[in-house]
């Protein structure tokens, strides 16, 4: 499955795996980029066409971003925001870099605190059965 995304000047389109949040290629501005997860689905590192790791990602415990950019002949630097506009990261959910929250379809994440910004939607509650 694919995706194209067109925001202000660039173009972004992805290809997805068979796992609903498994993002596996991207294509920016006509750079071809591929995504590296670990086994919960967080990006660990994005490659481009030569192999080369372009950019590496580490998370605390709620997902908040530490972005290592990798350039050739560079010592590596660290920065808030992807330098080629990845937006997949924690479980390979969509990462906003202006507003720092994870969307997860129903409502969003703040990684900071590590709490959902609203309730479930659903509003699940386990109760206990009392005639047991």
């Amino acid at each position: 499955m694919t995706e194209e995304v067109r925001e202000e000047v660039s173009t972004n389109s992805y290809v997805y795996g068979l796992y609903i949040d498994e993002a596996l290629a991207m294509q920016n501005n006509g750079s071809n980029y591929y995504y590296h997860a670990d086994d919960l689905y967080n990006v660990v590192a994005m490659t481009g066409t030569n192999g080369d790791v372009v950019e590496r990602y580490d998370y605390d415990d709620y997902g908040q971003p530490t972005i290592q950019y990798l350039q050739p002949q560079a010592d590596p630097s660290v920065a808030e925001a992807s330098s080629i506009q990845n937006p997949y990261l924690f479980t390979g959910r969509r990462y906003d870099e202006k507003t720092r929250l994870y969307y997860y379809r129903a409502r969003y994440l703040d990684s900071r605190p590590g709490l959902f910004t609203i309730r479930d939607p659903l509003e699940y509650i386990y109760r206990w059965d009392e005639s047991l």
